[in-house]
């Protein structure tokens, strides 16, 4: 196997590769940072050309943490197809499957992260919720304004654009507002790598409800094109919310919620009103969220702790059946990548 610029941290890189792949084929993994077109493919064609014409049976196309649209992966593969001569091909994220005939498939999942993460009793918790928004994208700037609107911020913990990427907050956001800009939590935005898949800080943890923002809509620049969906991502931000025990609420792909429930986890329908899920209009689905979040933080935190004690069961099944989904997903990446060069 020849991979081509990977990871520098050992627990980013998905070992399976190397486990599963055939061993009597010359497999080349080529670790792209990049899933937008602009980006990504001239990253693509940058590792293939560093090869110097070495033949290559197939080649892996991999993705840490993203969900790309299926447009990006078969643009892709027809690339290494029809330029370099490589008919097989299979493209690896850590979104939900796709059946495809342009690639194989190959996902991965975050659920295992975070297994030692203990979580905090109810009576401890001191902050009704939390949105963590490290990268600020249209929707989830429009999601914190309207908790500045509803004035819960002083009640969780929000952070919103913490990477330090420029972002025109003005476009959204009342100019008093839009000058306070980024909201950082305490060191969230200093060590990414860490904070992101390594630990959960005990401020995030002592959290009641997460508001979770997975990758909704595709983002060209700065600017994110309105209801153009990503596939649905079940990110370490979700992983965190189950390792940490807490009540769930996803800024996330249209179906994203019904996905959930389909593989067994608890979404606490008796409390949280998730009809947001099927709302396809993204600032309509972003009010919803926005008044199902205010209506919980608007119980007091002691109404929520203690539905956190009497409902600790439902916690700890979501906490433990995200290893059951984890081990399904592993088990359908093996199959898929000992298929890469079946027909």
């Amino acid at each position: 196997m020849i991979a081509t610029s990977p990871p520098t941290a050992d627990y980013y890189y998905e070992k399976e590769f190397t486990d599963f792949l055939a061993k009597d084929r010359n497999t080349c993994v080529v670790f792209l940072h990049s899933a937008t077109f602009e980006l990504g493919i001239p990253e693509l064609i940058l590792a293939l050309n560093s090869l110097g014409g070495q033949p290559m049976d197939g080649v892996v196309l991999h993705l840490f943490g993203e969900s790309p649209p299926v447009s990006f992966w078969r643009t892709a593969s027809s690339i290494v197809r029809q330029c370099y001569g490589i008919e097989h091909v299979a493209v690896a994220d850590h979104g939900m499957s796709i059946e495809d005939s342009f690639f194989k498939h190959i996902p991965f999942t975050f659920l295992r992260l975070f297994k030692d993460e203990t979580a905090i009793p109810p009576q401890d918790r001191m902050y009704s919720f939390c949105s963590l928004n490290r990268t600020a994208r249209p929707d989830r700037v429009r999601l914190v304004h309207h908790f500045k609107q509803d004035n819960i911020l002083h009640r969780g913990i929000v952070s919103l654009g913490s990477d330090g990427d420029p972002y025109p907050y003005h476009e959204i956001l009342d100019a008093d507002f839009a000058r306070q800009m980024p909201l950082l939590i305490d060191n969230l935005g200093a060590d990414r790598e860490r904070s992101t898949y390594e630990s959960i800080p005990d401020i995030v943890k002592q959290s009641i409800v997460n508001v979770i923002a997975e990758g909704a809509m595709v983002q060209a620049g700065i600017h994110t094109v309105e209801d153009t969906f990503i596939r649905p991502l079940i990110s370490e931000k979700t992983t965190k919310a189950f390792a940490c025990n807490q009540l769930p609420i996803w800024l996330a792909t249209p179906g994203f919620v019904a996905h959930l429930r389909d593989k067994g986890f608890d979404v606490f329908d008796d409390l949280i009103d998730h009809s947001y899920d099927s709302e396809l209009h993204t600032v309509k689905r972003i009010e919803i969220i926005a008044h199902e979040v205010k209506k919980l933080v608007n119980m007091g935190i002691d109404p929520l702790r203690e539905f956190l004690q009497k409902n600790w069961s439902r916690l700890e099944h979501n906490r433990q059946h995200r290893f059951h989904v984890a081990g399904e997903n592993e088990k359908d990446a093996e199959h898929r990548i000992r298929r890469l060069y079946r027909r």
